[in-house]
């Protein structure tokens, strides 16, 4: 159903996502853009183009797609890709920038679950009665 494939599709993003965003490459990238923020404006630009700004813009056009298809009720694709993306990282990430990430991933694929569960709960179009 087309259900279970933006539930699957979302799962398969997130888990990817996350794993981006925990990378300690990409951490070690974040700090020293934050500690050299004021030097190199335009690098700060680059990146967030180049990581966030980009997946919110993919996952937006498949959301828009499942609107389209009428599965989806209308919002804000853009909005609504932001806050999703931004709500599986969210305290993780911020833990793990400041070293002291002891989640572990059986609890932040329960986390990536609940996110999808609680998202496509408020997306998802319902018939009326």
């Amino acid at each position: 159903s087309r259900d279970t494939s933006i539930e699957e599709f979302l799962l398969v993003c997130g888990r990817r996502y996350i794993e981006m965003m925990l990378s300690e490459e990409n951490l070690q990238i974040y700090r020293f853009f934050v500690s050299d923020l004021y030097r190199h404006p335009d690098l700060v630009e680059l990146s967030y183009s180049a990581g966030f700004e980009r997946a919110v813009i993919e996952l937006a056009h498949v959301l828009q797609d499942h609107i389209d298809s009428g599965h989806l009720r209308p919002v804000d694709t853009t909005l609504a890709a932001d806050r999703f993306l931004s709500s599986i990282v969210g305290s993780a990430r911020h833990r793990a920038i400041l070293g002291i990430d002891h989640e572990g991933a059986a609890r932040r694929e329960q986390g990536l679950k609940a996110a999808v569960d609680n998202f496509l709960h408020g997306l998802l179009r319902r018939e009326h009665p």
